[in-house]
């Protein structure tokens, strides 16, 4: 899958990294390409992506924190539906990002 514009080498090769630690669920290290993938270029995508890793590595706080990134920048994108779903679920368990309570 391709980012949708993704003109800068950087981030999509960081995106391309990403998906492969990922899948072979090296989640920590996943999460390094997609921050530097986000440096590199900005897009919510990466946002989500941060989400999945930190929230596969346990780290539910900061899934909650890169969730709520990703819909303030995308409230109705193609995978929105999903994220307010998992953002709902962190925040009954106590998860929410500093300075963020519903």
């Amino acid at each position: 899958w391709r980012l949708k514009g993704a003109t800068d080498a950087c981030s999509f090769h960081a995106y391309r990294y990403g998906r492969y630690f990922y899948s072979r669920k090296n989640f920590r290290r996943a999460w390094g390409w997609f921050e530097e993938g986000y440096a590199a270029r900005p897009h919510p995508f990466f946002l989500r992506w941060m989400g999945d890793c930190a929230y596969r590595a346990g780290n539910l706080h900061e899934a909650s924190r890169y969730y709520v990134q990703y819909l303030h920048k995308e409230p109705w994108g193609m995978n929105s539906a999903e994220v307010w779903k998992i953002v709902k679920d962190l925040h009954h368990q106590g998860y929410f990002p500093d300075g963020y309570y519903p």
